[in-house]
């Protein structure tokens, strides 16, 4: 099968993202539903846009935790920009290009809190924000 999570992020992200020196780093796809992964890695900076049943949902992390990955709404929240930026959505193109809008607007505090100075306070942080969506989207865990 052709992977056209791969093809579209290379023809779509990449380009809009060059100025940051975004490059892939890993792509898996599996045979289940058409599930793929694309991370993609410029710095310390590293995305996972991930087709999981269909849907598009991007993430955010960092070389110095490669195993973390943030929910790119909560890592906008913790930066004080809008959320809903990049929708989670069936459109590769779509997600692909406001997920480049996001990190290029956002890439100096990107760069700032996923820094090794500054990335356990940053997964404190956005694992708080998490569980708080969760809370409100779900009621308090007993």
């Amino acid at each position: 099968m052709t992977d056209q999570l791969l093809d579209q992020v290379t023809a779509v992200f990449l380009p809009d993202v060059h100025s940051l020196g975004f490059a892939i780093v890993h792509h898996q796809e599996s045979e289940s539903f058409g599930d793929a992964l694309v991370i993609a890695q410029a710095g310390d900076v590293r995305v996972r846009i991930t087709r999981d049943r269909d849907q598009i949902i991007v993430y955010v992390g960092s070389t110095i935790e490669p195993e973390t990955w943030f929910d790119i709404d909560d890592l906008a929240r913790l930066l004080g920009l809008p959320t809903g930026s990049v929708p989670i959505g069936t459109d590769v193109s779509a997600v692909s290009r406001a997920t480049a809008a996001f990190l290029l607007a956002a890439w100096n505090q990107l760069t700032e809190v996923l820094s090794r100075p500054q990335f356990p306070e940053t997964k404190r942080a956005v694992t708080a924000l998490a569980r708080a969506r969760f809370s409100n989207m779900f009621g308090k865990s007993k």
